[in-house]
C-alpha cells in the first residue's frame, strides 16, 4: 500500500483554517455563557403576565452581567438590594452597577 500524500495548504487555506479554529473557540464560549438561560426558559413559560416575563429578564441580565464583570451575582445582588432604597441619586445608584464595582468592594458582603 502506498501512502497517502500529503497536502499542501495554500496561505489562504492556513488562514482559513485558523479564523474556523478561533471562531469554534468563541461560539463554545458563547453557548456555554447562553446556557443557564436554555435551562431556565422551560422555568419562565409560567410566568403569568409580560411584566413578570420581563421582570425576570432583567434580573437575569443584571446576574449576567455581574458574572461577566468577575463578580459573584449573589454578594453583588445582595449588596444592591441592601443599598438601593438608600440611594439618593442617579450617581449613588450608579455606583451600584456591576461595572462600578470591583472583588474587594463585596468582600465585606462574603457569607462565611
Amino acid at each position: 500500500m502506498s501512502q497517502p500524500q500529503p497536502i499542501e495548504l495554500s496561505d489562504k487555506d492556513n488562514y482559513s483554517l485558523a479564523r474556523h479554529v478561533a471562531y469554534a473557540r468563541q461560539l463554545d464560549s458563547a453557548e456555554n455563557s447562553i446556557r443557564p438561560f436554555a435551562v431556565g426558559r422551560r422555568r419562565w413559560m409560567f410566568c403569568d403576565t409580560p411584566a413578570g416575563a420581563h421582570a425576570s429578564a432583567v434580573i437575569y441580565s443584571r446576574i449576567e452581567t455581574a458574572r461577566a464583570n468577575g463578580l459573584e451575582p449573589y454578594t453583588w445582588l445582595r449588596r444592591v438590594l441592601r443599598e438601593l432604597p438608600a440611594a439618593q441619586s442617579v450617581e449613588a445608584i450608579e455606583a451600584l452597577l456591576p461595572w462600578s464595582l470591583h472583588r474587594q468592594d463585596l468582600a465585606s458582603e462574603m457569607t462565611p
